[in-house]
This record gives C-alpha cells, sequence and structure tokens, in this order.
C-alpha cells in the first residue's frame, strides 16, 4: 500500500469514528431515562398484628420525549402472614399501580403533540388505615395526583384497597353485604346523601352535585375503608363538591347498617 492509499485509509477510519461518535451522543441526549426502582427499609404496620412489615417500593419512570415524569412510592408486605396471602396482595398492589400508570402514559402521549414546555407528571404514594378491632383488616389509600401539562390545576385521586391478610382476598363491598347491590346502595346513597348536605349546605346548586355523587351505584361508592365504629367512604374532588372544596369523607357508623351488613363476615366483632 503506497502512501497516498494509506492516508486515505486513516482518513476514512477517522470520519467513521467521528461519525459513529456524534450518533452516539444524540442517541445518548433523546433515549427516555430508564425506569429506576429503589426498596426502602422495612417498616411495622401500626394497629395491626404486630408481626406485618412491609416495604415501601420506588419507582421513577420517565421519559422526556413524551413529555412526562412518573414517580411511585407503593407497599410491598414481606412478612407477618402466609406466603400464599402475600403473593396475592403484593400482586393486587403492583397490578393496580401499574393499571393507574399505564393509564397516565397513554393520556400523555395521546395529547401529544403539545406547545407546552412543562413536563406532565404523575405522584403516587400511599397511606394505610387499619382498625384495632379488626386485626386481620389491611386497607391502604393510594394517592395519586396527575398535573396534565398546561392544566390550571393538578387533579387528585383517592383509590383504596382493603385485604383479609389471613387469606389475602380482597374485600369488597359484595364481601360485606352480599352480591345484590339493590340491597345496600339505596341505604348508603340515603346516609351520604343527608351527611354531606348538611355539612356543604342547602343551595341548589350544592344539592344538585351531592345528588350526583351518591346516586346508588357502585362506582360512587368504590373508595371506602374500614374503621372501629363505620365504614369511611371517601368521595373524590368534584364528585360531590368544586375542586376548591378537595375530596369528602363520610362515616357510616356500622350501627345505621348492621341489619344490611351479612353475617358470618369479618364485622361480627364490632356489630353490636
Amino acid at each position: 500500500m503506497n502512501h497516498r492509499s494509506r492516508a486515505k485509509l486513516v482518513s476514512s477510519v477517522v470520519i467513521i469514528l467521528i461519525v459513529a461518535l456524534v450518533a452516539a451522543i444524540h442517541y445518548g441526549s433523546t433515549k427516555p431515562k430508564q425506569n429506576t426502582t429503589e426498596i426502602i427499609p422495612s417498616i411495622p404496620v401500626a394497629s395491626t398484628t404486630s408481626s406485618l412489615v412491609l416495604e415501601d417500593k420506588k419507582t421513577i419512570n420517565e421519559d422526556k420525549k413524551a413529555g412526562y415524569k412518573i414517580t411511585a412510592i407503593y407497599p410491598v408486605l414481606t412478612a407477618g402472614l402466609s406466603e400464599d396471602a402475600k403473593i396475592k396482595i403484593n400482586h393486587a398492589i403492583s397490578d393496580q399501580i401499574s393499571a393507574v400508570i399505564n393509564d397516565f402514559k397513554k393520556g400523555a402521549i395521546d395529547s401529544l403533540p403539545t406547545t407546552s414546555k412543562e413536563e406532565s407528571t404523575l405522584d403516587i404514594s400511599y397511606e394505610t388505615t387499619s382498625a384495632q378491632s379488626l386485626k386481620d383488616i389491611l386497607s391502604f389509600r393510594l394517592i395519586e395526583t396527575s398535573y396534565d401539562a398546561g392544566a390550571a390545576h393538578p387533579s387528585n385521586v383517592i383509590e383504596t384497597m382493603n385485604f383479609n391478610i389471613l387469606t389475602g382476598e380482597s374485600i369488597t363491598l359484595g364481601t360485606v353485604f352480599g352480591p345484590y347491590p339493590d340491597t345496600y346502595l339505596p341505604r348508603l346513597s340515603d346516609f351520604t346523601f343527608t351527611a354531606l348536605n348538611k355539612k356543604l349546605g342547602n343551595d341548589k346548586g350544592a344539592i344538585d352535585n351531592i345528588k350526583s355523587g351518591t346516586t346508588p351505584n357502585e362506582e360512587n361508592f368504590s373508595s371506602f375503608v374500614f374503621t372501629d365504629s363505620g365504614i369511611l367512604f371517601i368521595f373524590q374532588a368534584y364528585q360531590v363538591a368544586p375542586y376548591a372544596a378537595g375530596s369528602q369523607e363520610v362515616l357510616v357508623p356500622y350501627s345505621a347498617i348492621r341489619d344490611i351488613i351479612k353475617k358470618g363476615t369479618f364485622l361480627d366483632s364490632v356489630i353490636k
């Protein structure tokens, strides 16, 4: 190979390396950030069986090209219950978190292109709720705060999940009242309408909002947790009141619904 050919070869190699380097830099700058997962140290769950332990699992999912960032912190049960119950509960929680995240991602992608330079965000956290007299029942509130780029304010949703830690089974209103919603939804509707109307005022606009949000259907009463004295129902922002009023809660005492609660349930110990 003569000197001129060798020089051409060297020049070609240098050009190829430069192009590859530029491509790598460009790809690296546009590639979405990979998901990260962090396990936070175990903590005991207050007011339930003393041996029940959970960990906080934190995931971060960011895609700058799609314009969103998701941060989720949710519980993972690790001790104090049978392996079968642990698997059932952890899978149910994980599936619910995944469903919320996937819905948010789809909404963020569907809203493109956007002229806003802001980032859409979703933050998920949780709270545990338990009752001293219902030591085998564990409830979670999943608190979902989302913001769509360009919106006037964020949206807040509180979803609940209730479990029997002995069996791992999810607890629904059907678990408590039986398989026929017509036997319990009208009673819950009447009680919560009266309580909210007393709290929020009795002008026509308020009455219409409350009546709509307490109509006897499953969706209106889908968020609830158990306490020592009754079932606490959570109504989302906008459901029964303006956004500024936030979510609303109504405690329905067991004494007000004892006649429609199914016999032989975990509530037998608190119904007098």
